[in-house]
């Protein structure tokens, strides 16, 4: 059943590969209960669902406490963040970080729970380190730059607007927050 599931992913099947981890965890088979949530959790993140993604990954940590990884706090922070429940969102991301101090999504999705916050420094400081970490993110250099334009630091942002350009010459939201600054 998990190989068909991961064949949906693959052929782009999100709403099958969500039906076969669904099974999968109405079988309840404890071996594969945790791995059926977390990838189920992935899918309804990907569908934007996350509400249904932080329950299942809230699961997969229930059943797995022990083995709770650095992957799992992050995607609950980044759903948390997309929900604007920022504080929430900076609980797991930082527990992610004290388990990878070098995962680069962690830093990042701090630094957008504190620019969805409007503590822009702090932003900044966190989006910084994750460039430090991998330089070659569009998404870093972007969202630094809307904290630098929150701070009304505009060459700043406009600097990282460019930037994210750079890597990513066709990136649609760094053209429009760098024309909105020119």
């Amino acid at each position: 059943m998990m190989m068909e599931c991961g064949i949906e992913c693959s052929n782009g099947a999100y709403d099958r590969a969500i039906a076969f981890f669904s099974a999968a965890i109405e079988m309840g088979e404890h071996s594969c209960l945790s791995t059926a949530y977390y990838n189920r959790g992935s899918l309804y993140c990907r569908n934007r669902e996350y509400d249904k993604a932080i329950a299942d990954w809230e699961a997969t940590l229930q059943i797995n406490p022990d083995n709770a990884d650095a992957m799992t706090y992050n995607n609950l922070g980044w759903c948390y963040a997309q929900l604007q429940q920022y504080d929430k969102a900076l609980e797991y991301c930082k527990k992610s970080i004290k388990l990878a101090p070098d995962n680069v999504s962690a830093y990042h999705s701090i630094g957008f729970a504190y620019l969805g916050k409007k503590k822009y420094d702090n932003a900044i400081k966190y989006f910084t380190k994750a460039i430090e970490l991998r330089g070659n993110r569009a998404l870093c250099y972007l969202d630094r730059g809307r904290a630098y334009a929150g701070k009304k630091d505009y060459d700043s942002a406009i600097a990282d607007f460019e930037t994210a350009l750079r890597i990513e010459p066709d990136n649609e939201l760094a053209k429009k927050e760098l024309h909105s600054l020119l």
